[in-house]
């Protein structure tokens, strides 16, 4: 009988050891699953921040970049404005005394392009006027 109520005892003790090592599973499952939704919750928001940003990269046209950049110009101009007291140039072979204003203004200008909006070119070919007598006229 003694024999009978040990082996009992030790049957016990092993399904309570068994059902210990079944609730530690079931917390080691449950971990698992909330890590993989805290895994999958993380994806879903760097996929919504990407988006997002797509959509804010998509709403920046180039007609706005234009429009800021003009909208800008005077802000841009002003940075070439300066108080200058005396200002003495000297022209050295030939060349224009105000090449430096013409290089900024061009830089300026350069700018303006490289944002997309038309800008007369300083170098561009200016018609000639007509003709006295009309367009017919040979020269004289």
């Amino acid at each position: 009988m003694a024999a009978g109520a040990h082996e009992v005892d030790l049957l016990a003790q092993r399904a309570a050891i068994a059902a210990a090592r079944l609730r530690v599973a079931e917390a080691e499952l449950a971990i698992a699953e909330i890590e993989a939704k805290k895994a999958r919750l993380t994806q879903e928001l760097e996929l919504e921040r990407a988006r997002a940003l797509r959509e804010i990269e998509n709403t920046v046209s180039p007609e706005i970049v234009r429009l800021t950049v003009a909208q800008q110009m005077p802000a841009l101009a002003a940075a070439f404005q300066q108080r200058m007291g005396e200002v003495h140039v000297t022209a050295v072979d030939g060349a224009s005394p105000f090449g430096f204003v013409a290089a900024a203004v061009e830089g300026a200008l350069g700018l303006a392009r490289a944002a997309g909006l038309e800008v007369p070119s300083a170098r561009a070919p200016k018609a000639e006027p007509p003709r006295a007598g009309g367009l017919d006229a040979a020269p004289r």
